[in-house]
């Protein structure tokens, strides 16, 4: 009989996962750290393996001739960084050596949270944990559920049984979130064990309703189920923050960990929890999910009648009867253990209990198989002579080597210090440095020109740099930029508020202006500041901002620092736009809908003319990034906004000099007279030292250059072509058709950095793109071509990628 190995598997989703697995004819060995536990996963028909994610010799008979390592156990409780460090990463990180030893093939369950790593110490532990997975030579699948609910689900279960009395306590927000039932989680789980195992990556999993759940849509469906009304009480993100500070501080003076956090409220508080199954179908092409919201929340909650359910399986109405919430969990029990800290005991001692996470991005294992319960790690847990990683010596974790590779290791102790959040992106460089260049952060010795340049002493080609154009050595645009130093100086030392606007700033707003055939024209120090400071000034707390899903970093940070609700639709997709922004009925007239021209990691363009058309179709404002598209496509260079018709249409146009005009600074242009009120709201316009005259010189010089020659735009799409000829022809995939920015995707991390350091070897410098920072978990060489490439340096660039692949082919 097949085997698998489990961690969790007394937990509220690791008991599904077990029960699908032995219904589906698996042995299953899972790890258990309690007499409760093991008594659990026995009564499953599992193996116990007794032990907990820092005993390696427990994991290395875990994993031993398993077909496939299933990682459900996880940390969500926690006062700091450091507590989840210690299971979700450094826990994690042992399992996963020992399936890499065994060469045996992972699942593991991550977070929708891990999206936004940003938002509280929890989802940077998950985020981190996916880190190593894409270093590890096993196959390796990441799922990242929203929130899970099902018999069972302690979590959920005070919401679903106010629900029942009537009442929906939820955010005051106008959020959108994504949900799935514990059956169908756990079935995408049998169909990759059992089908799949070769396959990976990053892929987000839902219940299949496109676009999610509005908290109005939870509501009636509630309403239905219960045959009467059920109120919203809206409660304020500030009263939950009051008490999340102080149950953080009276939960830490207690020694608990605490559930309720300030982390815990912004992540609650995230007004966009909708996942996107696309990625996951293409993995698993036979899996699909059968339980939705309203079959789920009826199978879940004894107070829903059964007559307005749709049909169910006599063996699902069962299962609903025998997991009633009632029974299971008595509810003024439950909401107290909700908001107030437990003691260290094991979080999966009855059946009845499961995860622990509040709401949206709250994890979807348990807390056994883990060093100690997540409630409290007290050393009297673990054997004799085991160390409480943290709390009882200096160090994280019991094998030393683990914390070799993060900042300031020795120093990680139970009082963290200002830089230990860093330390899963330290251990990710450190691995990338072991090639002895760091990808991000290569030395370059001197620029010979705009396609050539010395890199460690080797003569190399640029085509890596987003030097369209090639005009950062153009001769007008450099004696503009010497001849404006001379008359100017080398800087303006000050903001344009406070030290007042040169002649250059006014002339090239003017001159941005009558390019674009618009009214007005902002100019900015940065391209990031162009999108930071026009977007936090437009949309405020009253707005939406509807965001493309691949959207620029800058965009996002714009948008927070506004504080308009943020939704996002799929990449490039109008009929998701559509259908989003008719779910806002009125407000979509107040919502700015932001999509780039070209995106950079990919090279793909928008299908603006569709998404400008269904912009004005709900009466809504669009603002279009053509950072990567400005000065290389249309007629004359406008961008994505020439080609397809609608530059008279769009709202606001942002740009960057950094790309085709080869300087440094970003603009915005627009139709509306009122974007110059914008000046006297933007605070990163306000607050930041105006572009200094040479940058402003060789910017108006390059713009005049690219006005007037259209043989510069001519050569680039010659270049593009032909590299991404050459490329296909080599039967790499590539990201998107020809354009200024070729992309090639590989599976894995290992591969995209043997081609990256194989072609800087080559003298050919490219771009090592690595998620977070990639479209859907993709690892990516990406080159950015240029009008100063010659055909023989394209050719060699071709060369290079063909001598690589040949070496891997033969390697393989």
């Amino acid at each position: 009989m097949p085997a698998v190995a489990l961690t969790g598997g007394s937990g509220f989703i690791g008991r599904e996962v077990l029960r699908q697995l032995v219904d589906a004819g698996w042995a299953v060995r899972a790890l258990a750290r309690s007499p409760a536990a093991a008594e659990t996963i026995r009564a499953l028909g599992g193996e116990v393996v007794v032990g907990d994610l820092s005993d390696t010799g427990a994991l290395m008979r875990l994993v031993r001739d398993s077909s496939a390592v299933i990682h459900c156990a996880g940390a969500v409780r926690g006062a700091d960084y450091a507590t989840f460090e210690a299971v979700n990463v450094l826990g994690s990180a042992q399992l996963f050596d020992a399936a890499e030893q065994a060469a045996v093939p992972v699942v593991a369950l991550s977070s929708l949270a891990a999206r936004e790593p940003r938002l509280s110490d929890y989802a940077l532990s998950k985020r981190a944990m996916e880190c190593l997975l894409e270093s590890i030579r096993v196959p390796a699948l990441v799922l990242r559920p929203p929130a899970v609910y099902g018999a069972g689900d302690r979590e959920l279960a005070p919401l679903f049984e106010a629900f029942g009395r009537g009442l929906a306590p939820v955010p005051s927000n106008h959020a959108r979130l994504s949900l799935i039932h514990v059956s169908d989680l756990a079935s995408a789980v049998v169909a990759w064990v059992s089908g799949a195992r070769e396959q990976g990556g990053v892929h987000e999993i839902h219940d299949g309703r496109t676009g999610g759940y509005a908290w109005r849509d939870i509501i009636d469906i509630a309403t239905a189920l219960r045959g009467r009304p059920v109120r919203r009480l809206a409660l304020s993100r500030r009263g939950v923050g009051w008490a999340a500070a102080i149950n953080s501080k009276v939960s830490r003076a207690l020694g608990h960990q605490p559930m309720l956090t300030p982390g815990k409220v912004r992540e609650i508080w995230h007004t966009d929890w909708v996942a996107d199954n696309r990625s996951l179908q293409s993995v698993l092409p036979d899996w699909q999910p059968v339980v939705d919201f309203t079959i789920g929340l009826g199978l879940t909650c004894d107070w829903a009648a059964g007559a307005l359910l749709p049909d169910i399986s006599n063996d699902q109405e069962a299962e609903a009867h025998d997991h009633s919430l009632r029974r299971n969990l008595r509810p003024f029990a439950r909401i107290a253990r909700a908001l107030r800290p437990e003691r260290g005991r094991d979080q999966a001692t009855d059946q009845a209990r499961g995860r622990h996470g509040a709401g949206l991005g709250s994890d979807h294992g348990s807390a056994d198989g883990t060093r100690g319960s997540v409630g409290q790690l007290d050393s009297h847990e673990f054997a004799a002579g085991r160390p409480d990683h943290g709390r009882s010596d200096a160090s994280h974790g019991a094998n030393p080597e683990l914390t070799q590779n993060t900042l300031a290791d020795a120093k990680l102790d139970s009082a963290p210090g200002l830089f230990d959040k860093f330390a899963p992106i330290a251990r990710i460089r450190a691995d990338l440095a072991t090639t002895g260049v760091d990808p991000l952060g290569v030395p370059v010795d001197r620029i010979l020109s705009a396609s050539e340049a010395i890199v460690r002493g080797k003569h190399t080609i640029l085509a890596g740099s987003n030097n369209y154009l090639g005009l950062t050595f153009d001769p007008d645009c450099v004696e503009a930029a010497v001849t404006a130093v001379r008359e100017q100086g080398t800087g303006t030392t000050g903001s344009r508020m406070a030290n007042g606007s040169y002649d250059g700033h006014l002339a090239l707003e003017a001159e941005l202006a009558a390019f674009y055939g618009v009214e007005q024209a902002m100019v900015f120090s940065t391209g990031y500041q162009a999108n930071l400071g026009m977007l936090s000034a437009l949309a405020g707390p009253r707005d939406t901002v509807m965001l493309d899903a691949d959207c620029h970093a800058s965009i996002y940070d714009g948008v927070k620092l506004g504080g308009a609700a943020t939704l996002r639709f799929r990449h490039n997709d109008p009929a998701d736009l559509d259908k989003r922004l008719r779910r806002l009925g009125d407000r979509a007239a107040q919502t700015l809908v932001v999509v780039e021209g070209i995106y950079s990691m990919l090279g793909d363009e928008a299908p603006l003319a569709e998404l400008v058309a269904v912009v004005k179709k709900h009466g809504a404002y669009i603002f279009v990034d053509e950072a990567h598209s400005m000065g290389i496509v249309g007629q004359y260079g406008r961008g994505v906004v020439e080609t397809a018709g609608v530059i008279n249409d769009v709202d606001f146009i942002v740009g960057t000099f950094s790309k085709s005009l080869g300087a440094a600074g970003g603009f915005c242009v627009s139709r509306h007279p009122e974007l110059d009120m914008v000046r006297y709201a933007s605070r990163p316009y306000i607050f930041t030292a105006s572009p200094v005259p040479s940058v402003i010189a060789s910017t108006r010089a390059a713009l005049k250059r690219l006005h007037d020659d259209g043989g510069l735009r001519t050569r680039i799409w010659d270049n593009a072509h032909r590299l991404h000829a050459g490329l296909a022809e080599l039967g790499l995939t590539l990201g998107a058709r020809p354009g200024p920015v070729v992309a090639a995707m590989f599976e894995s991390r290992d591969v995209a950095l043997l081609f990256w350091q194989g072609l800087l070897d080559r003298g050919v410098y490219v771009n090592l793109m690595l998620p977070p920072a990639t479209p859907n978990g993709q690892c990516l060489v990406r080159a950015s071509l240029s009008a100063a490439h010659t055909p023989a340096q394209i050719d060699h660039i071709i060369d290079a990628f063909a001598a690589i692949s040949r070496e891997t082919l033969v390697a393989g």
